[in-house]
Order: C-alpha cells, then structure tokens, then sequence
C-alpha cells in the first residue's frame, strides 16, 4: 500500500510538470509574438521599400519618356533639317525636266481646285491637237512590208513542213501567184462562183499547194479557200482590242514554255533587221530601226543600273510599282484623273530622300530621249509636230520631249498584252538596254518576234497590238517605252460636269463632293509651294521588304520574280541550281 506521503509527492511532481510546460507554453508564446512583431515590422519595413522602388521606377519611367519625348523631337527636327537640305539641292535644278516641288503637283494636289481655276487650266495652260490615223504613215526608207505581204509569208510558213524554212526558199512565181489572186480571193465568200477557166493558172495553184504540202489537191478552190479563210482569221484578231476576247489560237504558246524555238516552232518570223510593217493604208503597225546613238545608250545603261541596285540596297527608297513590279512609271500622267498631273515615282511622294536618284536618272536619260524624239521627226514628221504642240500645263514636267512619260522595266519582261489606255492613233517607242541575250519582242497577232539590241528601236501601235516578250537566256535586261496615253488629248465630255458646275456655281471637294463655295479659294497655279508636304521616310516599311505574293500588274502574273529581287543573271540563277543539285 501506497503512503499518504508518497501520493501528495506524486501529486507535486504532476502539479510541477504542469506548471513546467505552463511556463514554457508562456515563453514559447512570448518568443511567437515578438517573432510576430519582428515580422510586421520587417513587413511594413519591405512595404515601405517596395513604395520607395515604386517611387524610384516611377520616377525613371518618366526620365524615360521625357528623353524619348526628346529623342522624337531631335528626330523631328533632324528630318526637317534633312527635308530642308534635300529640299534645297533639288530646288538648284531649275529645269522643266524634274519634278519641282514649288511647280508641279501630283494627283491629289490637283483635286480640290475652284471651279473657275479648273476651267482656267482646260482653256489656257492644256493645249493639245488630235492625232490622225495618217500620222503613222512612215517616210522610213527601211524596207516596207505590207500587211498583205505578211500574210502571205505567215500562211506559206504555217503551210511548210520543213523545220528549216526560210521564206528566201519560196519560189516567186508562188507568191506572185497569191499576190496577184489577193483581191478576188478575200472578196469572194464562196470561191467555187469564181472559178478558175485557165488550165495553165489552174496548174500553177495544184503545184503550189504541192510544194506546201497540201494533200490529194486537185482543183484551186481548196487552195484559194484555205488562203482566204487565214486572210479572214489575220484580219479579225487585228480588229481585236481586248486581250480576253482574243481567241486562244491567237494566245500562241503559255508563258513558261515561251522561248524563240517555240516561237519558230509556230512558224513565228524572226526579224533582225530593219523593217516597216504596214497596215492597207500604209499606217505603221510595226518599225523595227536603228537609232546610231552608242554614247547615248552606254549612258542609259549605266544609270538605269546604277538606279537600280541602289533601290534594291536601300529599301526604303522603293516604291510600291518597283517592289511589286519592277516598273516605274516617269512623267505627266492624266490616268484616273481631271487634269494632268506628276507621277508619283516622278516626285518620289513614298520618300523625299529618293528624289534626287530620280532626279539623276532623268537627267542621264536626256540623250536617248533626244534620240527617241529625232528618230519620230525623222520618219513620223505630222506625229511630231503634233505633239510638239502639246502642253500639259504647269503641273507636270516635260523630260521626254514629245512624250509624256516613260516606263522603265527593270530586270524584267511582260507577257502578252495591250494597252488599252494608248492613243490609237500614236506609236509607242521601245529600246532595249543592257548585256542580255533573249527577250525578244513578240507580236502574236502578226506571228513575228523582233530581235532588239541595244543601239535598235521598235516603234508599234501598243493599242492594237498584242505584245509581249520572249523569255532572257542570259545577262540582265532593262526596257524603256516611251508612249502617251489618250486622255492627253483633251476630250470636251470629260469636263462637261465641270462646265454644268460653273453654270450652277457650284464647288467641289477632292473627292467630288458638293462643298460651299466659300470654303474654296482661288490658287496660284503656277505655285505649289504652300501644298507640297515631302513624305521623308529614314526607315523602310513591311511592305518595302517583305516578298509580295504575285505581282500587281497583270502583265506579269505568269513571271517570277524572285531573280529580280535579288539583282541576279540568269546565268547566276542557272550556277545555284547546279549547285543545288550536287
């Protein structure tokens, strides 16, 4: 049995262990809440920080925006300064062969104008005198082929099986046969009411269809028929304007796989030497000369090369047409327009800095365009009086002579096409420049292709005729085609609205939209100084560098491209493939 004694000590040894934990309890609560008090400290310590890092960053941000508030202005006015500066060395060429930024406007600086200031201009500073079909009648002393001609030697050269034709082959006799028969046979819509009575000529039609290759011919009514239906199928696509009505035997070969065997292989005339083509009525359709201005040439060459490396190493200097289609368009245009205006490459409005490179080329051009303009004189002397006469007015310069603008093709070709907005009556002019074999000029219609060479011209009615080119085999071309377009040629209907406006006194906006007549003023339209507003872009955009999915002009769908962009031959192109393919 337990001792009383002995319980109460066990009750104090539990009562003490309570006690013990009781007072470590306390100690170690005590130790929890100044850790506690420590950690609200440490915490408004750090909030107290953070505020003061916030305060700091704050206050950075805004030394930031202020030096970059400053940097946009240094910016801006370091543009000024370069605008300015830009400004000033083309404002030192006073000549009416650049674009003056005090003089000439571009399309929307010509919109927006009085009423009275728009008829001013039509009746005043716009001259212009209607082209004749009988001005493309040629006094050339360069042979003459006639259209009739033409024909006769496309349908022997369909009609022979040997691949080795040359039309020296044909005997004369044969083709006096044909030309002496023209008349009667394309006169007359049924042959077997006109037949043939003489034995002996009769003969000569049997062997003649013979010699061409013609089977199990006995009478000449096949013969004459077969002639007359070609004659008929020349004669409609000739009367073609429109390039999607034009039947697909007319369309020759596709694109890819046009090269000059192809073309022979079609019976195409290959031309290398001088020669006039001629419709019935003696109007040029086609002239292929020589212009004998080497130094001229060399001169074109070198700048248009120049030009175009350089926009190809400075992106922000090209422009949309020569990104997207590696053409530029140089001079006063009318197109979509009232009243004549500057083309944009002309003013270079994507970025002042490109002016003076526009600028320059223009200038090196001069000699050609001399050129072009004597060789018009020479052998078209009405056209050129002509258009001699022709004035645009203040708003446009003239560095073409007696064309209003040029385009310059660089590093590229065109595919089969008309120009529909060309002046019927007019013939555009084209050079070929550069060290290049192939690209031969193609006229599908009259089944010729033209071998053109630097130092050779070719002058064609662009409107009615299909043109396009054979593909380079080697080097890098460049073309220049002077033209004019025929709204040049001032038509009454087209201001016939501005007429009824001035009646009813009535003003308009640059978009056409009735305004009151108080918000319009009159201008100075010999100065555009206080309307000119230079775009100077230091920096190049997306779309001056990034690759354009099919170009924009539909004369070069079907072409690629991708050498262009990156300045190379063909031959340069050809050594990567083999390359490639080891």
């Amino acid at each position: 049995m337990f001792s009383i004694s002995h319980v109460s000590r066990q009750a104090r040894s539990r009562r003490n262990k309570k006690l013990e934990k009781e007072k470590e309890f306390k100690l170690q609560k005590k130790e929890f809440e100044s850790e506690e008090e420590e950690f609200e400290s440490e915490e408004e310590e750090f909030e107290l920080e953070g505020e003061e890092f916030e305060s700091e960053e704050e206050e950075e941000l805004e030394e930031e925006s202020e030096e970059e508030s400053e940097e946009e202005e240094f910016e801006i006015e370091e543009n000024e300064i370069k605008k300015k500066k830009i400004l000033k060395l083309v404002m030192n060429d006073i000549s009416n062969k650049v674009f003056n930024p005090n003089k000439h406007r571009t399309q929307s600086l010509t919109r927006g104008l009085c009423t009275k200031d728009k008829i001013f201009y039509w009746n005043n500073l716009w001259i212009s005198i209607d082209l004749h079909p009988d001005d493309r009648i040629s006094s050339t002393e360069v042979k003459i082929t006639t259209i009739r001609d033409l024909w006769i030697q496309n349908i022997i050269r369909e009609a022979y099986k040997n691949d080795d034709f040359d039309f020296i082959m044909i005997s004369l006799n044969f083709f006096n046969l044909i030309k002496d028969n023209i008349d009667s046979i394309i006169s007359n819509p049924i042959i077997d009411s006109n037949p043939i009575n003489d034995k002996k000529e009769n003969k000569k039609w049997i062997a003649f269809s013979k010699w061409l290759g013609m089977e199990n011919v006995k009478k000449s009514k096949k013969v004459r028929n077969y002639f007359r239906i070609k004659w008929r199928k020349i004669q409609n696509e000739l009367k073609l304007q429109n390039i999607d009505k034009l039947p697909k035997s007319s369309r020759v070969v596709h694109y890819k796989s046009r090269s000059l065997s192809e073309l022979k292989s079609k019976r195409f005339r290959l031309i290398v030497e001088p020669e006039c083509i001629v419709n019935s009525n003696n109007q040029t359709l086609v002239h292929f000369d020589n212009l004998n201005n080497d130094n001229a040439f060399i001169k074109a060459t070198n700048a248009i090369t120049k030009y175009y490396f350089h926009t190809l190493n400075n992106p922000s200097h090209r422009s949309k047409g020569f990104w997207e289609n590696f053409v530029e368009h140089f001079g006063a245009f009318v197109k979509n327009n009232l009243l004549p205006y500057t083309s944009s490459d002309m003013a270079s409005t994507h970025n002042i800095e490109h002016l003076p490179c526009v600028h320059e080329l223009i200038h090196a051009l001069e000699p050609l365009s001399d050129s072009i303009n004597q060789f018009i004189n020479n052998n078209y002397f009405n056209m050129y009086e002509k258009l001699s006469n022709l004035s645009w007015g203040p708003f446009a310069p003239k560095p073409f002579g007696i064309f209003p603008m040029i385009a310059i093709n660089f590093n590229t070709i065109s595919d089969y096409h008309l120009d529909s907005y060309d002046e019927a009556n007019s013939l555009c002019v084209l050079v070929a420049l550069g060290d290049f074999e192939g690209g031969e000029l193609c006229f599908p219609q009259l089944k010729i292709a033209i071998q053109l060479k630097p130092g050779q011209v070719v002058a064609f009615s662009s409107k009615l005729l299909l043109h396009g080119n054979c593909i380079v085999t080697k080097g890098i071309r460049y073309s220049i085609v002077y033209y004019i377009h025929r709204d040049f040629f001032k038509k009454s209907s087209k201001f016939k609205d501005v007429f009824d406006d001035l009646r009813n006194n009535i003003e308009r906006d640059a978009k056409g939209k009735h305004i009151d007549s108080k918000e319009v003023k009159k201008q100075n339209l010999n100065n555009s100084s206080k309307n000119y507003k230079p775009k100077l872009r230091l920096k190049s955009t997306s779309k001056q560098t990034s690759i354009p999915p099919i170009s924009t002009d539909k004369r070069r769908n079907q072409i690629d491209l991708s050498r262009t962009r990156r300045g190379l031959k063909i031959e340069d192109v050809l050594n990567e493939m083999e390359i490639d393919q080891e």
